[in-house]
């Protein structure tokens, strides 16, 4: 039996029971975790009336628009500069930098060493 064969047979149910139980006995947990009764009733609720005036075909819509609009400019940006990054050593180390500005260390000793391309 695969990972998700068992998975779905044996955590999603573990998942329901312990959210339905969190949300019985804990009260302060009730308004962040309702049961899975609740959530269902409100997926069919939000599906058959909309929610604040809109329907949830149109927020499922919005949202994969949103999609496609990040991975667009995420690929209209990162195809040319990983393109450029294939040229000449000081293009590369030009933009080396940019791209790995965000990237944290891998391990904590290697801040201030040479090499080390971090903030």
């Amino acid at each position: 039996m695969s990972h998700l064969a068992l998975f779905v047979c044996y955590g999603s149910p573990m998942i329901a029971i312990g959210q339905t139980l969190a949300a019985r006995f804990l009260a302060g947990l009730a308004a962040t975790l309702p049961a899975p009764r609740d959530v269902a009733g409100a997926f069919v609720t939000i599906a058959r009336d909309g929610y604040r005036g809109t329907t949830l075909r149109g927020n499922a819509a919005a949202t994969l628009m949103r999609l496609a609009l990040g991975f667009g400019v995420a690929t209209a940006l990162g195809l040319p500069l990983g393109l450029c990054m294939g040229l000449p050593r000081l293009v590369h180390a030009a933009i080396n930098r940019i791209a790995q500005f965000r990237r944290a260390p891998q391990f904590p000793d290697q801040i201030g060493k040479p090499g080390f391309a971090g903030p």
